[in-house]
């Protein structure tokens, strides 16, 4: 993963709470209860089984559906979509 982001699943799930919190904080989301550690575990957990993210023992890394920096750019524009419709 890139420098200054989460290589593991612990530090993917904080850096994901700490980023929610202060999306929240700015108004930009509205759904406290999407900050849960379950739903962000679980979240995690589709992204792997998607092959999004893979797993390298302990570490995160692109998974092969992560394609390009652009394909990954438009994957991250739907998810802030159906953000958005919530």
């Amino acid at each position: 993963m890139a420098r200054g982001v989460a290589s593991d699943r612990k530090g993917f799930v904080k850096a994901a709470l700490e980023t929610g919190k202060v999306e929240f904080l700015a108004g930009r989301l509205t759904c406290a209860e999407s900050l849960s550690r379950t739903t962000l575990e679980n979240a995690l957990a589709w992204l792997l089984e998607q092959g999004y993210l893979a797993e390298d023992g302990e570490e995160l890394k692109p998974g092969a559906r992560a394609g390009t920096a652009e394909d990954r750019a438009q994957f991250v524009q739907q998810l802030r979509g159906f953000a958005r419709r919530a």
